[in-house]
């Protein structure tokens, strides 16, 4: 359904209000406050929220979930369960497991970063899976011997696996597109900084194993770090969200591989905020982890600039007529209370299967 009239509160970064957005052809055309008009459109009422952005996934392991591995390189370091589906199964079987992946990815989420194994095949497998369905960004991982700009060409950009596979020069080169580079470290133990700051990155993921010292560098140059505090948990490593906000780190959340947890946003969202709710106990944990999972922590980054095309929620003029829509109608609970923190409501409470539109 790309053309409807959402009806309800609409909850923007001054809180609610009574409003509506009408969206024709996947555009938003009209925004007001209070009653809206009658229209010849699908007409769907709840709580109107920004579009979460899963900031990274791997939808191409759907289909190896089964007993899960109690190490992470067991599971998805080459070798391990994760690549030996990757590489043993056929093509129509890579399709559907990220056609899976996917269906659970984009109930909410507006905007899903995947991280593709495969070079530029994996990439072509990626693309049949979401078939016209573009809220995929596809960032690519280079094969062996394979020609990077050739891989550029085919995706949106790099996810590079470690820092060991690093290439400077892809970085010069992704750069010279304005296509995002990416890069994992400092996950199940700690990289040198250094490293990673040569790179100069638009993402980190993880850095969860880091220092204090580290975490300051990456906010002195304004990189941004996704955490997945639910695949990391499942291996057992600790996610230091406190501690990372206190070094100022612009934390942006992702539902990291499929074959470990549910591509779930709302999941993701609850499991940060109890994180931190123990970490370091705030009336304003749910505002910070709802700003996290609907990319605040992008505003002035290199990577928003290049990812968000829109006017974002965080502005006073959102949602601005013109725009693709990027946003998401939850189902408004039966008690009021909710209304008295509605970000805590859609943080700790909301579920997928609230969600009654997502464009």
């Amino acid at each position: 359904m790309r053309s409807a009239l959402l009806k309800g509160h609409i909850l923007g970064n001054n809180g609610l209000y009574q409003g509506y957005v009408t969206i024709r052809k996947g555009v938003i055309c009209d925004v007001g406050a209070g009653e809206p008009p009658s229209l010849d459109i699908p007409e769907i009422e709840g709580i109107i929220i920004p579009g979460l952005m899963n900031m990274h996934t791997h939808l191409g392991d759907c289909g190896a979930r089964g007993p899960l591995p109690y190490d992470l390189a067991s599971a998805v370091h080459p070798g391990g369960a994760k690549h030996r589906f990757l590489i043993n199964s056929p093509d129509r079987s890579l399709i559907s497991s990220y056609s899976q992946a996917l269906s659970e990815a984009k109930i909410g989420s507006s905007l899903v970063l995947d991280f593709r194994e495969g070079g530029a095949k994996g990439v072509d497998i990626a693309k049949k899976a979401m078939g016209p369905d573009r809220c995929v960004r596809v960032l690519g991982r280079p094969g062996a011997n394979e020609d990077i700009e050739t891989l550029l060409e085919a995706s949106d950009g790099l996810g590079i696996p470690s820092l060991d596979s690093a290439d400077p020069d892809h970085r010069r080169i992704a750069r010279s597109l304005n296509r995002p580079y990416t890069v994992h470290a400092s996950e199940l133990y700690r990289e040198d900084v250094v490293r990673v700051l040569e790179l100069d990155p638009d993402l980190v993921i993880h850095m969860i194993s880091s220092t204090e010292d580290d975490w300051n560098e990456l906010s002195s140059k304004n990189t941004p770090i996704c955490i997945c505090p639910r695949a990391n948990s499942a291996f057992g490593l600790r996610v230091p969200i406190s501690a990372m906000i206190e070094c100022g780190s612009r934390i942006v959340l992702g539902t990291d591989n499929s074959m470990a947890v549910r591509q779930d946003m709302f999941r993701e969202m609850e499991a940060a905020y109890l994180l931190l709710r123990n970490q370091a106990p705030s009336p304003d944990n749910a505002r910070k982890v709802f700003s996290m999972a609907s990319g605040e922590p992008l505003s002035g980054t290199k990577l928003g600039d290049m990812l968000i095309d829109w006017t974002p929620w965080w502005s006073d003029g959102w949602p601005a007529i013109g725009d693709n829509g990027h946003l998401a109608v939850l189902k408004a609970p039966s008690d009021p209370y909710w209304m008295e923190n509605p970000f805590e409501h859609v943080v700790r409470f909301s579920s997928q299967r609230d969600v009654l539109f997502t464009i």
